[in-house]
């Protein structure tokens, strides 16, 4: 049962927290649009979400200031933990609004506490509305009016309201996890609403839920929640956030032929891949779907294995597009398509996605097998070897070269502790580059005794070049197979650190007195 929520609101926060003249029209503007507006401002017909040059053409002697969310934020601070004083676990969406559940003792004397309540935050001087009902909107929406809202009066409060009362709540900047909002998704979903006639919460939530979510994904989903009286207290628990966002592109007006869909098609399958290998993760099922303006869907389901690549994968979409547009190779097209959709199903972590040559447990190919044996049988058994993985600290030592008749099945050792973490680097050199690192001052770095450096590294020198350093990880001292007297000193004591200069990461190795470029790693 969804309790009941007090929702805190301060109309116009960002021109408060900015401090705007409230005499003269002043807009506070971010990526060419207006976020926030003085009265003279709104007066001259100026509202938030509004592109600049249509604000300039309204209003030409209209005054612009930038906007930084993080100010914002920073200044409402102060009312969120005067809100703290009274409410249990406030919950902030965006710089201006706050909800709270009450307790059981707080909903039997709801008038009270908020009269309560807003005389401690005016004292402090701040000028809050309070609003009280069931559900996250609709106390959103009660609070813009001030009203307290009993349970049976909460649905035909909000079926009475237009679908713009949703961009109250869902704007940009609301803090709801997991789910990656713009403002231009919500106005092509009340658009094409309101072009079927829909024109009210109401209406919307007499589609179902189903239908909004075949429409507009997950934002049909939430719309929906919200327009029925739901509580949203965090993202985690919509019913349809999928583990791994998925990805989605709209049409307005609907595209129905290859060429206006195969670029959209192609920028998402980019722009997925980009998301999971900052993450590293790879993706090894995709789910795609594509729905179309009279109520068909396409939906196709691919097993990638970890060695597709993003044009493997846009290959794939554009023969299934091929199919379905209008003056494809296909016998029937769906029609006009409205959205297409893009999720990872299943994911894997990118160091277990990596596989030796011709595979990690399947045999080779019997010709290679034949060209290897007559090879070490000319060049001695150790002419041929193949790389096998072995439990090591780092990216060199996790390799061993066994003889080709002695490869055998190898399974994934588990991981060392204290190895080196991240992403297997690009390149590891055959043999290490000598390298130096830098402070501030010019002073070359050495690790001391304990095997940690003492300054911060400024510069790393190494093949002539001199790489400035953002940042750096580690050390971390190894003393690997000290007990080996005859251990290669590849494997002896050293100590390992990773750099990050604006372009390249830099794996650098400290033995024999010198410091080494072990690996290297372009930009991502």
């Amino acid at each position: 049962m969804n309790d009941r929520l007090l929702a805190l609101y301060i109309p116009a926060w960002p021109a408060q927290a900015a401090k705007l003249p409230l005499d003269e029209a002043v807009a506070l503007c971010s990526g060419g649009r207006v976020q926030a507006v003085t009265a003279p401002a709104r007066a001259a017909g100026i509202r938030p979400q509004m592109r600049l040059k249509q604000a300039r053409v309204l209003c030409p002697s209209l005054k612009e200031k930038p906007y930084s969310l993080a100010d914002a934020e920073l200044a409402f601070q102060p009312v969120i933990e005067g809100a703290t004083q009274q409410l249990y676990s406030p919950k902030c969406w965006f710089p201006g609004l706050i909800t709270a559940a009450l307790s059981r003792s707080q909903r039997r004397a709801e008038s009270a506490l908020v009269a309560e309540l807003t005389e401690e935050l005016a004292q402090v001087g701040f000028a809050v509305q309070i609003g009280i009902a069931r559900g996250t909107l609709a106390a959103s929406l009660a609070a813009r009016e001030q009203l307290l809202i009993a349970d049976p009066g909460v649905m035909p409060f909000l079926g009475a309201q237009p679908l713009s009362s949703l961009g109250f709540f869902l704007r940009p900047g609301i803090k709801i996890s997991g789910f990656d909002f713009s403002d231009q998704y919500l106005t092509k979903m009340t658009d094409s609403l309101t072009h079927l006639g829909i024109t009210s919460l109401g209406q919307m939530c007499a589609l179902g839920r189903p239908a909004l979510i075949r429409r507009f994904g997950t934002l049909g989903a939430i719309s929906y929640d919200l327009a029925s009286g739901e509580n949203l207290e965090d993202a985690a628990k919509v019913k349809t956030a999928p583990a791994t966002p998925g990805l989605y592109q709209f049409f307005t007006p609907p595209a129905s032929s290859l060429i206006q869909l195969l670029l959209p098609a192609r920028a998402l399958v980019v722009e997925m891949y980009a998301h999971l290998r900052a993450s590293g993760l790879v993706c090894s099922q995709v789910q795609f779907i594509c729905r179309c303006e009279n109520g068909k869907m396409l939906s196709r389901s691919w097993n990638l294995g970890v060695e597709a690549s993003s044009k493997d994968l846009v290959e794939r979409i554009k023969h299934q597009l091929d199919t379905v547009t209008v003056g494809g190779s296909g016998s029937e097209a769906l029609g006009a398509v409205s959205q297409i959709e893009l999720h990872p199903l299943r994911v894997v972590d990118a160091r277990q996605a990596m596989t030796p040559l011709w595979g990690r447990n399947a045999d080779p190919p019997q010709e290679v097998d034949q060209a290897a044996c007559s090879a070490s049988s000319l060049l001695g058994e150790s002419g041929v070897r193949v790389p096998h993985l072995t439990s090591g600290y780092d990216p060199r030592s996790v390799i061993e070269l066994k003889p080709w008749q002695e490869r055998g099945s190898q399974k994934r050792p588990r991981p060392r502790v204290g190895a080196l973490t991240g992403v297997a680097p690009e390149i590891v050199f055959m043999h290490p580059k000598p390298a130096g690192i830098i402070d501030s001052r010019g002073r070359k770095i050495m690790p001391g005794r304990d095997g940690q450096i003492k300054s911060p590294v400024k510069w790393v020198q190494v093949a002539g070049r001199k790489i400035e350093v953002q940042k750096t990880e580690g050390p971390w001292p190894i003393n690997g197979q000290w007990w080996r007297q005859d251990a290669p000193s590849r494997l002896g004591p050293r100590i390992f650190l990773r750099v990050y200069g604006e372009q390249e990461t830099l794996l650098l190795v400290f033995r024999k007195s010198s410091w080494w470029l072990d690996a290297w790693e372009g930009q991502k």
